[in-house]
């Protein structure tokens, strides 16, 4: 109702890459859901990523406490997630940027489990000492993003999404004999 004509010969813009809506070059559902996923996974990585920023600026202005190495590595880290999720969600949906998503899924997958990790080593090691185990402690590291445990579950659907919609690209594997000339089955070289 309101688009604008198309100049001759110019495809028209759409989001998911130029591609026809009809045919084989339409874009497969697990692959718009890993795209949508990877998205969504950055926007969620954006948020904790700016909530630790904010948490540690406001501890350097306000206590005058120096930041940590952990939390510097962690803003650093999370940003590079970020950038990379929401970059790779976006190229995927318009057709292309599979590598960008992939990888950077894996590293929140393997960031997140060390977190986790750590967070219940220190917890059960601050009790065998006989410190009591600080519940706020713990549930800040599960649940800090993108490392905690929604990062965990959504950069592993996202890897799940990118693996089936590798199987599905892939043409199905034939169970025929090797290919006959004129009746007579292929002779191999030297036998």
């Amino acid at each position: 109702m309101f688009q604008c004509p198309t100049p001759h010969g110019q495809m028209p813009f759409s989001l998911a890459g130029n591609q026809s809506s009809h045919g084989p070059t339409m874009q497969s559902r697990i692959a718009r859901n890993a795209a949508i996923t990877g998205i969504i996974n950055g926007g969620v990585a954006l948020h904790g990523t700016g909530f630790t920023i904010a948490l540690t600026s406001f501890n350097m202005t306000t206590m005058r406490i120096t930041p940590s190495i952990t939390s510097l590595l962690s803003i650093a880290l999370g940003s590079l997630i970020t950038a990379g999720l929401l970059t790779g969600g976006i190229f995927f949906l318009r057709g292309r940027g599979y590598k960008i998503l992939l990888t950077t899924a894996i590293r929140q997958l393997i960031s997140a489990l060390c977190n986790i990790a750590i967070a219940f080593t220190t917890a059960f090691d601050r009790a065998g000492t006989g410190f009591i185990v600080d519940p706020y402690d713990l549930f800040y590291r599960v649940f800090t993003e993108p490392f905690g445990s929604f990062g965990l579950a959504l950069s592993f659907c996202i890897i799940a999404h990118l693996f089936m919609w590798q199987r599905e690209k892939q043409p199905p594997r034939s169970s025929q004999t090797m290919p006959t000339t004129m009746g007579q089955p292929h002779q191999y070289p030297f036998t």
